[in-house]
């Protein structure tokens, strides 16, 4: 990242995912100064207006700037705890050689097993209202 740290991040996840709706009541528990704008990808707003598809939202978590710039998977979490923190360092270490590498690989890990993680009620079942119905199984069953 070559230019200052953005005052706020919008952050696309999996709205009918339970270890997902918890980590992202973990962070805005965590986000003292509201930086973070959580949106679940099922959300009836959308989030085609990032060019980010449903399906994948569905796969990765996703970071978007408020001048376009996005991110997935462990570097989406890199830019996530960065703007939470406001200091550049997850982003500039997510990006060294060998450690992008092993966020890739770890991140693939947990989202391929995050129905055997700890979850809450999903965002989209106890906020039925502000999404769309699910076009496919949850992330539990997957």
């Amino acid at each position: 990242m070559s230019h200052p740290l953005p005052p706020s991040l919008t952050v696309i996840f999996d709205g009918y995912c339970g270890m997902c709706t918890r980590t992202i009541a973990w962070l805005r528990d965590h986000d003292k100064q509201n930086r973070l704008d959580p949106l679940p990808c099922q959300s009836l707003d959308g989030v085609r207006r990032f060019g980010i598809s449903r399906e994948q939202c569905e796969e990765a978590v996703w970071s978007v700037t408020d001048d376009g710039e996005r991110a997935s998977g462990g570097q989406a979490a890199m830019m996530i705890l960065a703007v939470m923190w406001q200091t550049s360092w997850p982003v500039t270490v997510g990006k060294m050689p060998g450690i992008r590498q092993a966020l890739d690989v770890g991140y693939r890990l947990v989202a391929r097993n995050r129905r055997r993680f700890p979850g809450m009620t999903p965002w989209c079942e106890s906020h039925p209202d502000t999404c769309l119905p699910s076009e496919g199984p949850s992330c539990a069953s997957r």
